[in-house]
């Protein structure tokens, strides 16, 4: 069915592409969070699906927004304190371990079946920042990324 099908799972996730359309903003919007890419999957035709797993490696600020909005603990007085708050959001965070996330998107070759085409860049970077799914353990992401990768 996917003739042009390709994933990768565990090192060679981080560098390898599958030349899915929007691949080269997810990649950069994981490398924003934070995220280390530990799987990926997509079709490269003119239409299709894209998947990656990822974990938060480094923290920055927005990563930590989204793993803290995720996790329901609220970290926004650490992260207004700047860098030394980024750390300790980090440490309250770590406590409840949710350290993954899983972006999948769908995509065509026009405005009408590309939910993404028409928009704006930053409308863009928020579409794909909405699609994040954070979970616990890399079991957990990996299983989301095998169950929800696909149109």
């Amino acid at each position: 069915m996917y003739d042009d099908y390709v994933c990768y799972v565990g090192p060679e996730a981080e560098t390898a592409k599958v030349h899915a359309y929007w691949e080269g903003l997810v990649e950069r919007l994981v490398s924003e969070l934070g995220g280390k890419v530990v799987a990926r999957a997509g079709t490269s035709s003119y239409q299709g699906w894209g998947s990656i797993a990822f974990i938060f490696a480094r923290p920055t600020a927005e990563g930590l927004r989204i793993r803290a909005e995720a996790s329901k603990i609220d970290v926004s007085a650490y992260l207004a304190q700047g860098e030394g708050g980024i750390d300790v959001a980090w440490d309250v965070l770590e406590t409840d371990g949710s350290a993954y996330g899983v972006i999948n998107w769908a995509y065509g070759t026009c405005g009408g079946c590309d939910l993404y085409m028409d928009l704006e860049d930053e409308e863009r970077r928020q579409a794909f920042l909405g699609l994040v799914e954070v979970t616990k353990t890399e079991a957990e992401a990996i299983h989301r990324f095998n169950v929800t990768k696909s149109w």
